[in-house]
């Protein structure tokens, strides 16, 4: 398929021609990549377009660090991904993702992200530099890695957790890279996942609750194959890993919900 891209470099010209109030082309700080057919664009104005219709029940301005921003990634998320659908070769590629970023959707980056220092929004949050600080990637993402399509509710499991749950414990890191890990991860952490209970403290300390678990998690990750195992298998390595952690020593071990 044939889909627009933009560089790091490129994607920062842009901005600042944007925020010094210009109106640049995008078609001069893009380029065309990958082979016929074209993915079209008003797919993608399309789909950022719903997200701005979710946007609207949100407040006008957010504070740096503000909860509404996260509860408006959940539900904007569901809506994106739903009505993006993407082949692999384009929603694997950061220069897609960062293209949508900055052509379609500046105006709600630059809302869901206020500048914490400094007059302007971070680039990160446009995709210069990690890809998983980009709003329209993890947006999507969120709701791809966890989607089970053979479920009544192929979502359900997307739904779970806060954006620091999926920013700095799964997209981040190589979790986010085994749908099916993912998956068991979230039915051990959220045991019902309909009460959105989390199984682990979420904590900002490093020695307790997710924080630990997720450590002990990538340690034992970097001598096992995760993707080869069943999800059983994985869940029960993940009791194992967890039982010392537990907010309630009478938790059950988690079951695999979907």
């Amino acid at each position: 398929m044939k889909y627009p891209t933009m560089s790091a470099a490129d994607a920062a010209k842009y901005i600042e021609l944007v925020r010094n109030g210009e109106n640049p082309s995008p078609s001069t700080y893009s380029k065309l990549v990958g082979q016929s057919p074209r993915i079209s664009e008003d797919v993608i104005k399309e789909a950022v377009e719903k997200v701005r219709e979710i946007q609207k029940k949100y407040p006008d301005q957010l504070r740096p660090r503000d909860p509404k921003g996260g509860e408006f990634e959940t539900e904007a998320g569901e809506v994106f991904r739903k009505s993006l659908d993407l082949p692999p070769e384009v929603s694997g590629d950061r220069n897609f993702w960062r293209y949508v970023a900055v052509v379609h959707m500046f105006e709600i980056v630059t809302w869901r992200h206020p500048p914490d220092k400094g007059d302007f929004t971070a680039l990160a949050n446009f995709g210069i530099g990690t890809p998983w600080e980009n709003l329209a990637a993890r947006m999507w993402y969120r709701f791809e890695v966890a989607r089970n399509p053979g479920a009544d509710d192929p979502y359900e499991l997307c739904r779970l957790g806060d954006q620091d749950l999926w920013r700095s414990h799964i997209l981040r890191i190589r979790l986010g890279a085994s749908r099916h890990i993912v998956r068991t991860f979230l039915d051990y952490q959220y045991p019902k996942a309909a009460e959105r209970k989390p199984r682990l403290q979420m904590s900002s300390k490093k020695d307790v609750g997710i924080r630990s678990f997720i450590k002990r998690l990538q340690r034992f990750h970097a001598t096992t194959a995760f993707e080869v195992l069943t999800e059983d298998d994985a869940l029960a390595i993940m009791n194992d890993l967890g039982k010392d952690l537990q907010k309630n020593a009478d938790d059950q071990p988690a079951t695999i919900s979907h």
